[in-house]
C-alpha cells in the first residue's frame, strides 16, 4: 500500500458524512496528505423536483451558494491551510461526479460516510457509497456515524 497524498471526502451534510471528514482528516494529517471536500447536487432535472425551467439557473445558483457556504464552515482558516484543503460543489449524478472528480484531481483514498441502509432499501432508493466503491480507480473506506 502505497501513502495516500490526496483524500476526497464526499459529503451530503449529513452525520454520516461529519464522521467520514472527521476520519479522512485524522488521516490526511497522519499522512501529511491534501483534503479535498466534495459536496455534489443532485441534478433537479433528473430528481423530478417539479421546478419550471425558466428559474433552474436561480434555483441552482441559491443551492450552490448555500452549499459552498456550509463547505466553508466545515474546517477552520487553520485547518485549510494544514491540510491544503480544496473545497468544491458539483452538479450531477452524485456517483458518476465523484468518480470523475477523484480521477480528475490523482485522488488516491475516498472516504465516505455510510447511512447503513439495508438491501431492500439500497434496492430502491441507490447507493452512492456502493456506486463508488465499484468504479473508483482508487481505495474507498466506508465510514458510518457513530451510535448514540
Amino acid at each position: 500500500m502505497t501513502k495516500p497524498t490526496r483524500i476526497l471526502v464526499p459529503t451530503d451534510f449529513s452525520g454520516a458524512s461529519d464522521a467520514a471528514r472527521v476520519y479522512a482528516t485524522v488521516l490526511a494529517e497522519a499522512f501529511d496528505a491534501t483534503l479535498h471536500i466534495l459536496h455534489v447536487i443532485p441534478d433537479p432535472l433528473t430528481m423530478g423536483w417539479g421546478v419550471d425551467a425558466a428559474y433552474l439557473p436561480q434555483l441552482l445558483e441559491r443551492i450552490e451558494r448555500e452549499a459552498q457556504e456550509r463547505l466553508d464552515k466545515m474546517l477552520t482558516t487553520e485547518e485549510r491551510g494544514k491540510l491544503q484543503a480544496r473545497l468544491a460543489v458539483e452538479t450531477g449524478s452524485p456517483a458518476v461526479k465523484i468518480i470523475e472528480y477523484a480521477e480528475g484531481h490523482g485522488i488516491d483514498l475516498i472516504v465516505m460516510g455510510t447511512h447503513g441502509r439495508g438491501a431492500l432499501e439500497r434496492m430502491w432508493v441507490g447507493s452512492v457509497t456502493h456506486g463508488v466503491l465499484h468504479r473508483a480507480h482508487c481505495p474507498v473506506v466506508s465510514v458510518r456515524e457513530p451510535r448514540r
